[in-house]
């Protein structure tokens, strides 16, 4: 109930290939799973991932936890790409250590913060 789809790399190192193409993840909801827990629609933990396509909504956390319809952390040479995003606390999430998640041409609509990005690249077209 705190992931719609999580893709994490197995060996930890990010050399885990993961495609994740037109999807719907609709109604995740981290109520019960503790005071205050996330959830995520799409989590991307560690990996290099392709996410095109998808609609990720009503994202819902515990307490005072974050609910991102996409969270990418700690990802290398990842696209997220043409994804329809809403009703979460954040619309796409990018942080950790990452390389690089490139985005491009993804709308939110409903979300708190639509963009919270940190080592991620702006590639145009994003609402």
């Amino acid at each position: 109930r705190r992931a719609g789809i999580e893709a994490a790399t197995i060996s930890g190192t990010g050399s885990q290939n993961i495609t994740i193409r037109r999807c719907v993840v609709d109604g995740i909801d981290a109520t019960g799973e503790g005071t205050n827990a996330a959830a995520d629609g799409i989590a991307l933990v560690c990996c290099t991932a392709v996410v095109d396509t998808c609609v990720v909504r009503n994202i819902v956390p515990a307490g005072t936890g974050s609910g991102s319809c996409i969270n990418a952390p700690a990802c290398t040479n990842t696209f997220v790409i043409n994804n329809f995003l809403s009703q979460g606390s954040v619309g796409l999430k990018v942080s950790g250590g990452g390389t690089a998640v490139y985005y491009r041409d993804n709308l939110t609509a409903g979300c708190a913060t639509p963009f919270n990005i940190s080592g991620g690249i702006d590639r145009g077209g994003n609402f």
